[in-house]
């Protein structure tokens, strides 16, 4: 009995009882059959009423189905299929359950109109009386649906049973939500163990198609899939080829899977078209789908995932079940996941094969490069590279071309094709043109070419071949280098194209190709170059004996001493030398031959004249014969031996003839090689005879010599090859004070001194070693005695008739006061000959060597003081160039005390000194060095009994590592002393902003130059004013200078550069010339009108300052007295003798004397005396002061109050207040000028603000 039917247990306690149990049932299991199963068979023991029982399940598409029964036959339900409408049409929104009584009177059905149809037809709702319905729901969805039935009684269910089925409902919603969660949890963690096996599958897997059998074994297994297939889309085809498939329902697919599978027929090219185009596939009823019937027998479910690699399909992996929609999303993640493990071992494994692909081109370009390297022809190296080409790039032909010597066309070496005809032609040539080739010669790189795109099909059409798809060309380089030929491989084959990563393989083989062809160019000359050498040694053996009989017969001729001695050498040596029994020597004696000797004739003529014979004729011409058939020669001369043939030379001493050489034979004989031995040995005998006639002159030589040497003054010597003296000249008792015989056996050595050796050395070592005279040598020697001499000695060797050095001849002559005077010499070209100082040469050579030292180490540094004497020609001209001349050598001394040994004191010529401080510590040394010689030269200098003080500018520079040369430092310091003597300092330092300065005083002073030739200079004037009435009384003339570039330039600038560069006397002359005439003009309308004009010092002391004052008067037509001459005090104390004659001659034609600036400089009264002077100028620095400073007011007073007690006017510059006016008026000072009345203004000014006009003031 049933626990819903024990009366003692109530309702309540039933269902906790049925719930308890089923609880525990279930958590026992998953989700399955028997999971469903067991829920339904606790809905039949709670439920009162329940006879029969089915539970209908949601699937993963949305529709109900079957998944349990109690009553009814489940293999006849399981194709039933309730949509959602159904579902929710009979429940509703309710959640609860609900019941039907009396279903079979009342026509009433839980089923849809078709399902009830099918089961009326199986025979099973006849039966049911009444029918108790109720949902499960999980998280707002219908999931199931339990329908618990009664075949007896329509009232079978009353409210208890509803109130039991909808608290199971719920209770089963609980559980089952609860067992979902934990399915899913186990389905991950079999998923990510699935995932983390088939990985360990992948990487244990050296190829991929051992790591497919594993994979799908366990997709069987572990997904409990029917089967599990791989399938590979092969490239470029379309067809699926079946890799591996396993599974229960597999035995059957096999037999459609035989021959590649059943996917390769007639819808191989759809399901390739969807995959490609919609990826994954997923088929929930193959019922849905055209599938094979055969198929569709086994196979309710498909999901086929693609697998890719890179951009194209690669495979599908397929998994399916006997079940429609047996497949959840969970497997199709799961089946996701796998994938992409596959896709990215299908990556590695491609790398691999790209690797292995790569590994194996490089061995076999390893091969390739090794073979042709040793290839000795160059059929083979083309062999060699065409093989390779055709199998690692696969090609269908390859074409090696090689440039023509002619360099118009490309000659095919070789051409291969891998199958079939359609090679180009081995020795073809293919002209220039636009193919391929030469596309790729000119262009010196890679080069594509398609057919497609017309030009692959003339590229092809040129080289012979057939129709080409795709043709590529590499070039060949030479032994220099450039493009000499080309290698080209095509494809034929449609659709077909070369592989990039086997392109570099074909660039290298081309590389290998150019450099194994050049190498076999080399071979090739290499092999041409060994026969020519093969040829020439040959030759040279066939020489070498020649030689070799020549050589002996040389030995012969020269040890015959006499000219007969050396022919009858030489003939005998020729018969024997050219086999040949007749040969006889002719001198030339006159207008005859005359034999000197003859062997092998019976009957020889001794003499015959020069115009008779062949001989007479070689005698005449100088040139040699061949007579191959002397009866045919009309000269011939015949001797009566039967000689038939004859061979003459010439034996020729500097162009002239001495005789001929002459072999005769009875036949045809001779040829062109006796001709050359025989002027070979024409020559040695010319030689020979030249060297006997030479050696008798020498024997007649060395008895005049003996003669000669025993009466001259210099000592002759005879040496033994060693040196030792064999012949002493009788000389050598008047010169080194020993006889003769005292010298006998010593050397030169023994009288030249120790330190000198290494010269006497030097000359005899050149010539032991083949010179035969030896240049002079001037060594120190010792007199008997011990009396210091200087010989110069002349060497020159005496030979034997074989060239062997048999003595030495030497000619010494005493060389002392030659020495003495060219030491004399040197010293004065390196020393200043006043002062015995280094002059400018020896100071530049020794600044060269510190600047060479300071480029090796510059931590030696040095510093150069270039020192100008103030006032020095004050000196010469007071006191004359004797009194200067003991200065300067006292400035010397001082100098030369005043620094260190290792400094270096020279005079650079007048009054300028340099020192060359070496060694510095530190910068601060030359300082220092400057300022000790500043107070060395402090100190009076006693000359002639007078004191003298001096003082002297020193520039300053540092050695910097910048100087070139020792110029540019010298250059430096004197810009330095320069500076130094501007500003009126002791001394300056050179900077760059000094050289800078002197550059640009330099570029003034061209320009300045520039502006005296161009008249570029003005005048400018301003007027002077008498100070009672203001009224106009004359100008000063003042130059000005407008610079193009750089516009107005002070005078203050200009005039000094113009004092030092010698252009101020230019200057001077052009400011008389134009304020003469000037002046001049306005004088026509301000009669009284006069102008002053400035004189530098430098003029003055010229010559022409008197003439060229002169000839501006005369040349303006203006009186003497208009013109009035400025010259500074300074300027006439400089060259006051000069100045007072000049000036003097001056006055005495009527033209006045001013003295500039007056109180600035000297203002000796003694000169005031006895200078002609007309008027001082006070200078306006002092007039600036007289408003507030006493001090000025005082000296401006005094120079008045002298002025007017000497009769000499006063002239005020520098006038801009009206204080100052009347301050100068009361004084009593009768004129003056400044910009209170006028700036100085150009001639149009002057004019234009009314000064020349007839009533100016």
């Amino acid at each position: 009995m049933s626990s819903r039917d024990d009366p003692t247990i109530t309702s309540d306690a039933r269902l906790a009882r049925v719930l308890l149990s089923l609880t525990r049932d279930l958590l026992e299991r998953s989700i399955s059959p028997a999971f469903y199963d067991t829920i339904l068979e606790h809905a039949l023991e709670l439920v009162p009423g329940a006879q029969a029982g089915s539970l209908i399940v949601r699937g993963d598409d949305g529709n109900y189905r079957f998944a349990a029964t109690r009553g009814f036959d489940l293999d006849r339900l399981v194709s039933v299929v309730f949509s959602e409408e159904h579902i929710l049409a009979d429940f509703g929104d309710a959640d609860h359950a609900f019941l039907i009584r009396n279903v079979a009177d009342r026509n009433e059905s839980l089923l849809p109109v078709p399902l009830s149809d099918q089961l009326r037809d199986l025979g099973d709702t006849a039966r049911i009386r009444s029918t108790l319905a109720f949902p499960i729901v999980l998280d707002g969805q219908i999931a199931a649906t339990f329908r618990l039935d009664n075949f007896e009684d329509a009232d079978a269910f009353g409210d208890e049973s509803l109130r039991l089925a909808e608290a199971l409902g719920h209770h089963l919603g609980t559980v089952v939500r609860r067992l979902r969660l934990q399915d899913r949890a186990e389905q991950a963690v079999r998923a990510q163990t699935l995932r983390a096996d088939i990985e360990r599958l992948l990487l244990a897997s050296d190829d991929i198609t051992e790591f497919f059998p594993a994979l799908t074994r366990r997709l069987a297994q572990d997904l409990a899939v029917d089967g599990c297939l791989i399938f590979h889309l092969r490239p470029g085809e379309e067809r699926i080829e079946a890799l591996d498939a396993r599974g229960q329902r597999l035995p059957r697919l096999e037999r459609l899977l035989e021959g590649a599978g059943h996917l390769q027929r007639a819808g191989d090219a759809r399901l390739i078209e969807r995959l490609r185009r919609d990826g994954w596939m997923s088929i929930p009823d193959t019922a849905d789908v055209e599938f094979d019937r055969d198929v569709r027998a086994i196979v309710g479910s498909v999901e086929v995932a693609p697998l890719h690699l890179g951009d194209t399909t690669w495979g599908v992996l397929n998994i399916f079940s006997k079940t429609p929609n047996a497949f959840s999303p969970r497997d199709r993640g799961l089946l996701s996941s796998l994938t992409e493990g596959i896709e990215l071992e299908l990556q590695h494994q491609a790398q691999r094969e790209r690797m292995r692909e790569q590994v194996e081109r490089l061995r076999r370009l390893v091969v390739t490069t090794d073979e042709i390297s040793v290839a000795e022809h160059e059929a083979d190296v083309a062999r060699l590279v065409l093989d390779a080409v055709l199998d690692a790039v696969r090609a269908d032909t390859a074409t090696l071309l090689w440039l023509e010597p002619s360099g118009d066309a490309l000659r095919v070496v070789d051409s291969r094709r891998r199958s079939g005809s359609g090679a180009a032609t081995v020795g073809a040539s293919v002209a220039r043109g636009d193919t391929l080739s030469w596309r790729v010669l000119e262009a010196g790189a890679l080069e594509w070419s398609r057919g497609d795109e017309g030009g692959g099909s003339v590229a092809a059409a040129a080289l012979g071949l057939g129709p080409a798809e795709v043709l590529l060309g590499v070039p060949l380089r030479s032994r220099a280098g450039q493009p000499s030929g080309a290698l080209v491989a095509a494809i034929c084959e449609p659709g077909r194209d070369f592989d990039p990563e086997r392109v570099s393989f074909f660039e290298a083989v081309a590389q290998a190709a150019g450099a194994a062809l050049v190498r076999v160019e080399l071979l090739d000359e290499s092999r041409e170059q060994a026969r020519t050498n093969q040829e020439l040694y040959e030759s040279a053996s066939a020489r070498a004996e020649e030689l070799a009989l020549l050589d002996e017969l040389r030995r012969a001729v020269a040890r015959a001493l006499g000219v007969d001695d050396v022919i009858r050498a030489a003939v005998e040596g020729t018969a024997r030398l050219v086999g040949k029994t007749m040969v006889s020597a002719f001198m030339v004696e006159g207008d005859e031959l005359v034999l000197h000797h003859g062997v092998g004739y019976a009957d020889l003529p001794k003499r015959m004249r020069l115009d008779q014979g062949i001989m007479g004729r070689v005698a005449r011409t100088g040139r040699a014969e061949l007579v191959l058939d002397t009866a045919s020669d009309p000269d011939f001369f015949s001797s009566g031996d039967g000689v038939q043939s004859e061979v003459a030379v010439p034996l020729l001493v500097d162009g002239e003839v001495l005789g001929v050489l002459n072999a005769e034979a009875v036949g045809p004989d001779f040829d062109e090689d006796d001709v050359r031995l025989l002027g070979a040995v024409a020559e040695q005998v010319s030689v020979a005879v030249q060297h006997a006639r030479l050696n008798a002159a020498i024997r007649d030589s060395e008895r005049r010599f003996r003669l000669l040497a025993e009466h001259m003054r210099d000592l002759v010597c005879l040496h033994s090859p060693d040196g030792p003296f064999t012949y002493v000249s009788p000389s050598s008792a008047s010169l080194l004070g020993y006889e003769s015989e005292e010298l006998i056996g010593r050397t030169l050595f023994d009288l030249a001194t120790p330190a000198d050796h290494p010269l006497l050395e030097e000359s005899f070592r050149a010539l032991r070693f083949g010179d035969d005279h030896a240049e002079p040598v001037t060594y120190r020697a010792l007199a008997k005695g011990g009396r210091a001499m200087w010989l110069e000695t002349t060497s020159q060797v005496v030979r034997d008739d074989d060239g062997a050095v048999v003595g030495i001849v030497t000619s010494s002559r005493d060389a002392t006061l030659r020495k003495e005077y060219e030491e004399r010499l040197r010293r004065d070209a390196m020393y200043d000959e006043l002062t015995d100082l280094p002059n400018r040469a020896l100071l530049m050579d020794r600044l060269d060597q510190v600047l060479v030292r300071e480029s090796r180490d510059p931590t030696k540094r040095f510093a150069v003081l270039f020192i100008d004497l103030d006032r020095f020609k004050a000196v010469n001209d007071s006191l004359g160039h004797g009194a200067g001349d003991a200065l300067l050598a006292a400035v010397a001394a001082r100098l030369t005390a005043a620094v260190r040994k290792v400094d270096t004191v020279a005079r650079l010529g007048g009054d300028e000194f340099c020192i060359l401080l070496d060694d510095l510590l530190d910068d601060d040394d030359a300082i220092v060095a400057a300022e000790r010689v500043h107070a060395t030269l402090r100190a009076a200098f006693d000359i002639e009994g007078r004191a003298l003080f001096m003082t002297a500018s020193i520039g300053i520079a540092y050695s910097s590592g910048d100087h070139r040369d020792a110029d540019e430092i010298l250059r430096d310091a004197d810009i330095a002393m320069y500076r130094a003597k501007y500003e009126g300092r002791p001394h300056a330092v050179f900077d760059v902003a000094m050289h800078a300065r002197a550059v640009s005083r330099l570029e003034l002073e061209t320009d300045l130059r520039e502006a005296l030739d161009r008249g570029d200079l003005s005048v400018a004037y301003q007027p002077i004013l008498a100070l009672h009435g203001e009224r106009l009384i004359g100008f000063e003339a003042l130059v000005r200078w407008y610079h193009p570039h750089r516009g107005a330039i002070s005078p203050g600038e200009f005039i000094p550069l113009a004092e030092e560069s010698g252009l101020i006397a230019a200057i001077d002359r052009f400011v008389m010339r134009a304020a003469c005439a000037q002046i001049a003009l306005w004088r026509r309308v301000v009669p009284d009108v006069s102008v002053s004009v400035n004189v530098s010092a430098v003029h003055v002391s010229l010559d022409d300052l008197v003439a060229t004052v002169e000839g501006a008067l005369a040349a303006a037509g203006l009186p003497s007295e208009a013109l009035r001459l400025e010259i500074t005090e300074s300027a006439l104390m400089a060259g006051a003798d000069a100045a007072v004659e000049a000036l003097g001659k001056l006055r005495s034609r009527g033209i006045q004397v001013q003295i500039d600036d007056f109180g600035t400089g000297y203002s000796s009264l003694g000169y005031l005396r006895r200078l002609p002077i007309d008027t001082l100028k006070i200078d306006r620095s002092f007039i600036e002061g007289v408003a507030d400073d006493e001090g000025s007011r005082e000296i401006v007073t005094a120079i008045v109050h002298l002025a007017r007690n000497l009769g000499i006017d006063v002239v005020a510059e520098g006038i801009e207040t009206r204080q100052q006016l009347e301050f100068l008026r009361a004084l009593g000072c009768e004129a003056g000028q400044g910009y209170l009345f006028a700036p100085p203004l150009s001639a149009a000014d002057v004019e234009l603000e009314g000064w020349t006009a007839p009533a100016a003031r």
